[in-house]
Formats: C-alpha cells, sequence, structure tokens
C-alpha cells in the first residue's frame, strides 16, 4: 500500500506521510482511504479525489502502489477527525486575537510547547493593556495594579499570575514547558479572557436585546 501526504489530524504534524492501510472505491477517481500516522500512531480516514492534469491512476491502483497518491494526481477531499479548530473566545480585541491565534498554532503543534506558552503571556499582557492603555511597567505590575482597582477579582489576579509565570518558563528557562503545563496555561487563558471579554460583551448583547423589544 502507498501514503497520503498531509497534515495529521491529530498530532498536528505537517506534511507527513500517513501510511495507507485499506481503501474502498467510490468511483474510478475517487475513494476513501484508511491512514496510520508513523508519528503519534494514531488512525484516520480522508476521501480522495483525482485532480490530475496528466495521465489518471484509477483509485483501486492509485492506494496499491508504493507511490504517494498525492503524487498520483489525488487531492485531499476531506478528512476525519477534523483537525481541531482555534480556541479563539468571541468579543476579544483585534489585537488579542491576533497573538492568541499564533499561540493557538503553536498549540497544535508537537514540540512547539514553549513558543506556544509565550504567545499565550503576549496576549494576556495585550489584553490587560487594552482594558488600561495608561498601565506600565511589568506584567506583574500591570496584574497587580488591576487587582487593586478592581478591574481584577482575586481569581483573575490568581490566574493571571499564573499564566505569567508558564509564559516565563516556556521564554526564559532552560527546561521545555510540559504538555501538560501548556494545556493548564491554555485553559486559564481562555477563562481570564472569557471573564474579561466574552461575558461582559455578552451581558450588553443581551441588555441591548432586551432594551430593542421592550423600549422604555
Amino acid at each position: 500500500m502507498g501514503s497520503f501526504i498531509t497534515d495529521c489530524p491529530h498530532c498536528s504534524t505537517q506534511s507527513i506521510a500517513l501510511r495507507v492501510v485499506a481503501s474502498v472505491p467510490r468511483s474510478d477517481w475517487t475513494g476513501v482511504v484508511f491512514l496510520y500516522c508513523p508519528h503519534c500512531d494514531m488512525p484516520s480516514s480522508a476521501f480522495l479525489v483525482n485532480k490530475s492534469d496528466g495521465q489518471l491512476h484509477r483509485f483501486q491502483d492509485a492506494a496499491s502502489r508504493q507511490d504517494t497518491m498525492n503524487s498520483l494526481g489525488y487531492k485531499l477531499g476531506q478528512i476525519w477527525p477534523a483537525k481541531p479548530a482555534p480556541n479563539i473566545p468571541e468579543f476579544i480585541p483585534a489585537s488579542v486575537e491576533r497573538v492568541l491565534l499564533q499561540a493557538e498554532s503553536n498549540f497544535m503543534l508537537p514540540s512547539h510547547e514553549d513558543a506556544a506558552s509565550t504567545m499565550y503571556r503576549k496576549a494576556l499582557e495585550i489584553g490587560l493593556k487594552s482594558i488600561d492603555g495608561t498601565l506600565d511597567g511589568t506584567l506583574a505590575k500591570k496584574i497587580e495594579m488591576l487587582g487593586k482597582t478592581g478591574r481584577l477579582t482575586a481569581d483573575l489576579v490568581t490566574w493571571s499570575k499564573e499564566i505569567k509565570n508558564l509564559g516565563n518558563e516556556g521564554a526564559h528557562d532552560e527546561h521545555p514547558i510540559t504538555r501538560e503545563e501548556l494545556a493548564s496555561l491554555r485553559g486559564l487563558t481562555d477563562m481570564v479572557f472569557r471573564y474579561l471579554f466574552t461575558l461582559p460583551a455578552m451581558v450588553e448583547q443581551r441588555k441591548n436585546e432586551r432594551s430593542g423589544k421592550n423600549p422604555i
């Protein structure tokens, strides 16, 4: 059996040759392949379509050859499971979303834990700055000041400090941040942003909807 080069939907390894372990034709030029990732040992399946402008290779022949099916003109129609979408809370500032997307992209990639943790920390710092543009100093000082003024609850101060510390470890510590630590960092960042931006915006949106339906 051959292989098909694409990104693994489990470990997110990019452009890896997933091994074809079985195939089911849907027509002469389309079919489903069952794939195995040699990096994470996880299975997936994909619907492939021949898009070749040159000599066509029938699906059954292409799936059984040792070549990559890509080289035989086959393109990805759909893959299962679907690649995870980035986790971006609603209503966050565009400047925060830009950095958070980078953090999420690195989170999906193996061996990118340090890069992801640094970007989660940066997203937090930009987010806090958007709440109060007069804040100066280190991220730790910004967190303390927002806590003292009541802009951050006690829980948000604790979570923000944890994000800062884990982000610092990813940026400066010689020991790499673990996948478990990164998952915790990701979850904390999500909760902080939802408290700061998503929930207030949803409440305001609901108030406006109610006001529009029942004008005073």
